[in-house]
């Protein structure tokens, strides 16, 4: 039973990563199209965090353009990497800023890999945070692990297609 169990999980290991490949070719080739519509970014990052994720705000949560399936996916991918660690959401402008920063310390190789990832280099290593990087560039924004950072690891992620007039904050 052990064995089998064993042999299920790596079957469902390896299917996530042909899913994973799958996405970032579609998404490299820009094959997705999002079904883009106004949505609260805090109820997307309250669906989708775990318990060991802190989720803080000043204010109300901001409004967004996007997919919100895509944007949980993405939230995902970064949540799953980082494990413990906290979330908030600011607006900058007409930009939504998205930070998640780890609880943990993270070491020098670490944080090099999570680099590597957001590149583009070709590893199953960290795919999500490759697949997370492509779907926040189609959705007009960004992802980037902050440089200055120190101890702990600060992903932000930048949206620059929400709009101040026609969309408000949400609850």
């Amino acid at each position: 039973k052990e064995y089998l169990e064993h042999i299920l999980q790596l079957n469902e290991h390896l299917i996530g990563l042909v899913s994973g490949w799958e996405d970032v070719e579609r998404l490299s080739s820009g094959q997705i199209t999002l079904q883009a519509e106004a949505c609260n970014i805090g109820l997307i990052i309250r669906q989708v965090a775990s318990k060991k994720m802190a989720i803080s705000r000043s204010g109300q949560w901001p409004m967004v353009l996007g997919d919100p399936h895509r944007l949980q996916q993405l939230l995902h991918d970064i949540f799953e990497v980082v494990g413990e660690g906290s979330v908030r959401a600011r607006i900058a402008g007409e930009t939504c800023v998205v930070t998640v920063e780890s609880l943990e310390h993270v070491d020098h190789q670490t944080r090099l890999m999570w680099v590597k990832a957001l590149k583009g280099e070709a590893t199953t290593q960290y795919l999500g945070l490759r697949i997370a990087r492509l779907l926040a560039e189609v959705h007009g924004g960004g992802l980037r692990l902050d440089p200055h950072a120190t101890g702990s690891a600060k992903f932000h992620r930048s949206r620059s297609q929400w709009r101040s007039s026609g969309l408000r904050h949400g609850a």
